[in-house]
C-alpha cells in the first residue's frame, strides 16, 4: 500500500468519525444533554485537528477539485465527497440548532430578568417588549 492510498483510507476513517460524533452532537442538542455536547465539541475538536493536518488538506482539495478520477479510486472518490456533504450538510443543521436553542435562552433569561425587576408590564398595564420580537407575555393577573 503506497503512502497516499494510507492517507486516503485515514481520510475516510476520520470522515466517517467525525460525522458520527456530530450526529450524536445532534441527538445531544435536541436532548439538551450539556455534558455530552461538551465532551463530543472536545472529540470533535481533536479530530477536526487530525483532519486538518496540511497531507489532508492537500487530499480534500484534490477530491473535491479533479473531474478526472482513475476508475481504481472513483468509488473511495465518491465515498469521501459524499462524506464530505453530509459533514457540511449535519453541522449546518446543528448550527441552525444551537442557534435557536441559544435564542430561546435568551428569551427566557429576558422574561426573568424582567419579572426579576418587576417591570413586565408598563405603568398603564400594557406589557414590556423584552427586546425579542418573538417574546410571549404573561397575561396580568
Amino acid at each position: 500500500m503506497t503512502a497516499a492510498q494510507a492517507d486516503h483510507i485515514n481520510l475516510d476513517q476520520h470522515l466517517t468519525s467525525l460525522l458520527e460524533v456530530i450526529q450524536q452532537e445532534h441527538e445531544a442538542l435536541t436532548q439538551q444533554q450539556g455534558e455530552l455536547l461538551a465532551d463530543l465539541t472536545l472529540e470533535k475538536q481533536a479530530l477536526l485537528q487530525e483532519i486538518g493536518d496540511p497531507k489532508y488538506q492537500l487530499l480534500i482539495q484534490s477530491l473535491t477539485h479533479d473531474k478526472a478520477v482513475s476508475p481504481d479510486r472513483e468509488m473511495s472518490h465518491k465515498t469521501i465527497v459524499d462524506k464530505l456533504h453530509k459533514l457540511r450538510d449535519a453541522n449546518l443543521v446543528n448550527g441552525k440548532l444551537m442557534q435557536r436553542q441559544q435564542n430561546m435562552l435568551r428569551e427566557v433569561l429576558g422574561l426573568l430578568s424582567s419579572n426579576a425587576n418587576g417591570d413586565v408590564y408598563s405603568q398603564d398595564g400594557q406589557p414590556r417588549p423584552t427586546g425579542n420580537s418573538h417574546s410571549t407575555y404573561v397575561r396580568k393577573a
